[in-house]
């Protein structure tokens, strides 16, 4: 199997060019194109030696994924693609466009264990976690596809990222590294969590300037355990705390993501409990409405009932958004796509 090149450090690439007879600067620019120039084909980078391109295009890959498939949506504002790993599983990445400019959405495991009730990530369980090295030639596609720096990194994809925690952070230390990685500031980048308390405070010692974002999804314990399978071993009470202790070491507003399903958790009840929950924590709440997944029997609530609920939050000053809808009319759902490529397989 090819050894793949974006997984040497500077030190580690410079040798493997003293033992081809190559200049260590060679070093700097084969990198400049892997992660700054949208480049991943030895043959196309065009200042290094022939000899050496057909030597590196002989014995290396350049990214460890290649693109299968691409969906985009009738407003060319959400891109969804699937990237085919060197085991012939598949990831999912979804690409947003906002006025700012992109934001990305990653996978940090192939499936996920977590067993959320609406999540099409779930069926079929956990395969692996992804390499940190995975996870930046998601990014790095990504940028491909648009000829263009994304701006925003979400770890919300695939996966629970505190289940991958030790390559979620060498991701991160790769991703604001500016001469060896793309250099994206920390504050650009998000990590989601079903609530795994224990790696929260983990990753709140650690002080980096994240954002986390929890899935919460409902307002007590009894709603989220028929949702969240792992909201039978962590109580809200304790993920609530540990987010605030998060705050507390980080000073970074926690963000809190409620999928509103229909019937399920977007009763006029549930959003006067959920004021009661949150309304003393230092978190912003994310209202999704659910994007309906084929082979799932969940729906989404009216427009409405969507702005009824934000209207109770509102009144009791919580800070509210809510998620643009983009995406709809391609497998922009968490773990779509993925299932499509695995049917054809």
């Amino acid at each position: 199997m090819s050894k793949n090149m974006l997984d040497y450090s500077q030190d580690q690439l410079k040798k493997i060019l003293i033992n081809l007879e190559q200049p260590q600067f060679r070093a700097k620019q084969i990198r400049e194109w892997l992660v700054k120039k949208y480049c991943s084909d030895f043959s196309k980078m065009l200042n290094l030696p022939q000899k050496l391109r057909e030597q590196l295009s002989r014995d290396y890959v350049e990214y460890p994924l290649k693109i299968k498939t691409v969906q985009r949506s009738s407003d060319n504002n959400t891109i969804k693609f699937t990237a085919q790993t060197v085991d012939n599983e598949f990831i999912e990445v979804v690409l947003l466009k906002y006025s700012y400019g992109y934001s990305v959405c990653l996978s940090t495991q192939i499936g996920c264990a977590m067993g959320c009730a609406f999540c099409a990530s779930t069926k079929g369980g956990l395969v692996r976690n992804c390499t940190s090295t995975e996870i930046l030639a998601q990014l790095l596609l990504a940028e491909q596809i648009v000829m263009e720096r994304v701006g925003r990194i979400v770890l919300m994809g695939m996966g629970e990222p505190l289940h991958n925690y030790k390559e979620v952070l060498k991701f991160l230390n790769i991703c604001k590294d500016q001469q060896w990685g793309p250099g994206i500031g920390l504050r650009h980048v998000t990590i989601s969590t079903c609530g795994i308390v224990s790696k929260i405070r983990e990753l709140a010692d650690q002080k980096l300037p994240v954002t986390l974002a929890l899935s919460l999804h409902a307002p007590n314990d009894e709603i989220r355990k028929k949702i969240i399978p792992t909201a039978h071993k962590y109580s809200i009470k304790e993920i609530i705390s540990a987010c605030r202790y998060y705050f507390e070491q980080t000073d970074r507003r926690v963000s809190c993501e409620y999928t509103l399903i229909k019937g399920i958790n977007d009763s006029i009840t549930c959003a006067n409990k959920l004021v009661g929950l949150l309304k003393n924590e230092h978190m912003h709440i994310n209202l999704i409405p659910y994007n309906t997944v084929d082979f799932l029997n969940w729906q989404a609530p009216t427009a409405k009932h969507v702005n009824d609920f934000a209207n109770v939050l509102k009144k009791a000053n919580l800070t509210v958004t809510t998620r643009r809808r983009l995406g709809s009319d391609i497998d922009a759902a968490c773990g779509q796509l993925r299932r499509r490529e695995q049917r054809v397989r």
